[in-house]
């Protein structure tokens, strides 16, 4: 081999060495991408809320703790009604009217922690911080949808 190219092969193996580093380096599992994801969404509609609210940091104090249960027991829900949705092709008559009787008093679970929270709220927030409260989540769900919808 001349000279050249074996300075050139030597180059070439260790950039594609560097490349390769460097790409496994910033590799993350996609459910730490995910989750790191989620972190940045749960920040970002805080601040947006606290700024709809006008919320000060004393009012952060005692909010946030309410809304983050809240948050919580609604999550809690919406995975109880995905697990009931799931494989519905795959299950009998007999399975889909029980899942289907779970899904109505799972909805009927969902209201009651609607009123629960809503007097919760109410108790910490005027009642015009409490509909701004909705409208926030409302308008956040939809800046949402605009950003990330199509991905």
């Amino acid at each position: 081999m001349t000279r050249q190219r074996k300075y050139t092969l030597k180059n070439l193996t260790v950039l594609l060495l560097l490349a390769l580093g460097t790409v496994q380096a910033f590799a993350q599992p996609a459910k730490e991408r995910r989750e790191k994801k989620r972190e940045q969404i749960e920040e970002y509609k805080k601040q947006y809320i606290k700024e709809v609210l006008a919320l000060s940091e004393e009012d952060v104090a005692v909010f946030f703790p309410v809304y983050e249960a809240y948050e919580e027991e609604k999550k809690v829900h919406r995975q109880e009604l995905n697990e009931l949705k799931r494989g519905f092709m795959a299950k009998s008559d007999a399975q889909l009217e029980n899942d289907l009787d779970a899904i109505v008093a799972l909805k009927e679970a969902e209201l009651q922690t609607e009123k629960k929270y809503l007097e919760k709220f109410k108790s910490v927030l005027s009642v015009r911080q409490v509909a701004a409260l909705y409208y926030a989540e409302s308008q956040f769900k939809r800046k949402l949808l605009e950003r990330y919808g199509n991905n």
